[in-house]
């Protein structure tokens, strides 16, 4: 008995009852957080928005290798892997406050945008606001927007991408004002904010 209680604190490392149960509730925690993550993934793949927008990033493949300045624009309805980076997780934590309960945000590499990036594209306001803890920008869900409710996340969904020899001089938020809005614009007429870039 000597033994199997020495052996218990050894591999503990001195744990009480109550710390190995903390212990427990995190590690399932974490797989349930990897399996989020992967059903995240499935459902976007479900979706089918990277089987849309793949016939159009294979028709600019040739203007782009060619050099010719091309734009890709529009509410792609998914966040980018470069605000769901490991630091922004670390630093952050959550999700962004208009969802309740919040939610822990995790690092994942959303395809469509990761395609995009493949295909040659730059995400002109990462590129003009490479922080995306300091400069969220978030297009989404405009706060005084009667279809947004208190079960919406915030989120940076709606893009202007280029590519070739462009360069990104500034990249804004528009929309109905607030902490997320770089240029307001009243009445707001949409549930999303859009962004402009020069």
């Amino acid at each position: 008995l000597r033994a199997d209680i020495a052996a218990t604190w050894l591999l503990t490392g001195g744990l009480d009852d109550a710390q190995l149960r903390t212990l427990e509730e995190r590690l399932t925690y974490l797989r349930e957080l990897e399996e989020r993550r992967v059903a995240i993934l499935n459902s976007v793949r479900e979706q089918g928005k990277l089987d849309w927008t793949q016939p159009h990033l294979d028709a600019v493949a040739g203007p782009i290798v060619a050099g010719v300045p091309t734009f890709f624009v529009g509410d792609l309805n998914t966040p980018s892997h470069l605000d769901w980076t490991q630091e922004a997780v670390d630093t952050l934590g959550w999700q962004p406050p208009t969802l309740d309960p919040p939610g822990e945000r995790f690092v994942v590499q959303w395809p469509l945008t990761v395609a995009m990036q493949d295909a040659g594209f730059t995400d002109t306001y990462r590129e003009a606001n490479p922080d995306p803890i300091a400069e969220p920008g978030f297009t989404y869900c405009v706060r005084f927007f009667p279809a947004c409710g208190r079960w919406d996340t915030w989120d940076r969904i709606d893009y202007v991408y280029s590519a070739g020899p462009i360069g990104v001089v500034r990249s804004q938020v528009v929309g109905e004002g607030g902490p997320y809005t770089d240029i307001r614009s009243r009445p707001w007429p949409t549930d999303h904010r859009a962004v402009v870039s020069t």
